[in-house]
């Protein structure tokens, strides 16, 4: 998914927007989601987000359904709890267990539609800037909002480290694959020991390399990022 992300970062139609317009439709959208507990507030700012990247920004919108399902997913675990109370008065279902009454109580449901139709409201924005805003340009629509250096910093750093993480799990994954790790349960099992104790000692080597080759270019404790030229 990270992949994916970053390559439409880079590749999509609104590569070339400013970044302080995208941050600020951004931003819009998310205090829209998040001020206004009203559900259809929340789904108007999603089918707006959708309609700016599918358009627009032109990516395919089978792409932002399956990006969608992931946090739709983890939401679901937490706000399906919600509709549900024991003996509920207005109830919409219910059934009992042994002694107990438990159901979905039409307040309750009401409640859990709204907290996830605003998470996915919220994450819907917050989606449109990472995938039409590449890193390069976020740091510099960051640099212009005066924040500190330490932590553009560390989101460039982290930045890089997640793809020589994913990177060297992956070689680490084809390697086991050639030699037919992960042809029975035993072996399969076997394998995830092998990449799970070796994977940070690998990455910590990797990322040894990086401050290396960055300190032989003259790293002096701050990363310094040119912003890109617009016509």
């Amino acid at each position: 998914m990270i992949f994916t992300i970053d390559q439409w970062a880079w590749s999509n139609g609104l590569r070339d927007a400013s970044p302080r317009r995208k941050g600020l439709a951004a931003l819009f959208g998310l205090i829209l989601s998040l001020s206004f507990p009203l559900p259809a507030v929340s789904a108007t700012v999603i089918i707006l987000a959708a309609l700016l990247l599918t358009v627009k920004a032109r990516l395919p919108l089978q792409t932002f359904l399956k990006l969608m399902t992931v946090p739709a997913a983890f939401l679901l675990t937490g706000t399906v709890t919600i509709a549900f109370s024991l003996s509920p008065v207005d109830a919409v279902w219910q059934t009992s267990i042994y002694s107990y009454m438990i159901g979905i109580s039409a307040q309750g449901l009401h409640e859990a539609t709204t907290l996830l139709l605003r998470s996915l409201g919220a994450t819907a924005s917050l989606y449109f800037f990472v995938l039409t805003t590449p890193m390069v340009d976020a740091i510099e629509l960051f640099n212009d909002l005066r924040t500190p250096r330490i932590l553009t910093d560390l989101m460039l750093l982290t930045y890089r480290f997640t793809f020589v993480l994913m990177e060297t799990t992956q070689a680490m994954i084809t390697a086991q694959e050639a030699r037919l790790g992960y042809t029975t349960t035993a072996n399969s099992f076997r394998s995830f020991g092998i990449l799970a104790a070796n994977l940070f000692i690998r990455s910590l080597l990797r990322s040894r390399d990086l401050y290396t080759a960055l300190a032989a270019r003259g790293y002096e404790d701050e990363l310094r990022v040119l912003p890109r030229k617009r016509g």
